[in-house]
């Protein structure tokens, strides 16, 4: 209702127009290889620098995930793309 994409369930009632953003909160990943390629293909400078590891990739445990097929992170994708994206925006 907010974003007006439902109709109000009573007649009568008026709603302020108002914009609003969403985020839908299923990923579908198109990248078809391991996080690790991917870090290496988006990130490279940032992904082979000591400090990107001791600062992201170490504390957020992002290691862990090296191995593991973009296609099938499911609820971790957006886990890794949110620490990725924190990390650039300091």
């Amino acid at each position: 209702m907010i974003a007006g994409l439902l109709p109000c369930g009573e007649e009568g009632i008026e709603i302020a127009e108002f914009n609003v953003s969403y985020k839908p909160q299923k990923i579908s990943p198109k990248f078809q290889n391991t996080v690790r390629v991917l870090l290496q293909n988006k990130i490279r400078e940032s992904f082979c620098h000591p400090q990107f590891a001791t600062d992201v990739l170490k504390p957020l445990n992002i290691e862990n995930l090296y191995d593991q097929e973009v296609q099938h992170l499911s609820g971790i994708t957006r886990n890794v793309e949110n620490k990725t994206c924190l990390y650039f925006s300091l």
